[in-house]
C-alpha cells in the first residue's frame, strides 16, 4: 500500500497516454484488470491469432477518478 502513496495524479495520466507501454506496465495492469475482474478485449496479433488484451481495459480502468482510491481499498487479505 506504501507504493500506491507514491503515485500522483499525473503518473496516472502518463500511463493513459501510452499508446504501445513498455512490457512491465502492461503486465502491471493486467494483474490489476485480472484482480478486479475486468474482462479484456480480442485482438489480432501480429501472426492473425485473436488474443486477450487488457491494454483497452485498462486505460477505461485508469480513468476512472477513484482508481488510486479503489487499490488502496482492495481488500488484498480475500483475494
Amino acid at each position: 500500500v506504501a507504493a500506491l502513496d507514491t503515485l500522483k495524479p499525473s503518473d496516472i495520466t502518463e500511463v493513459k497516454g501510452m499508446k504501445s507501454p513498455p512490457a512491465g506496465v502492461k503486465l502491471v495492469m493486467e494483474a490489476v484488470c485480472i484482480m478486479k475482474n475486468l474482462k479484456p478485449t480480442r485482438v489480432k496479433a501480429k501472426d492473425g491469432r485473436m488474443v486477450d488484451d487488457f491494454w483497452e481495459t485498462s486505460k477505461k480502468m485508469v480513468s476512472d477518478t477513484q482508481f488510486l482510491k479503489s487499490l488502496k481499498d482492495y481488500d488484498k487479505d480475500n483475494m
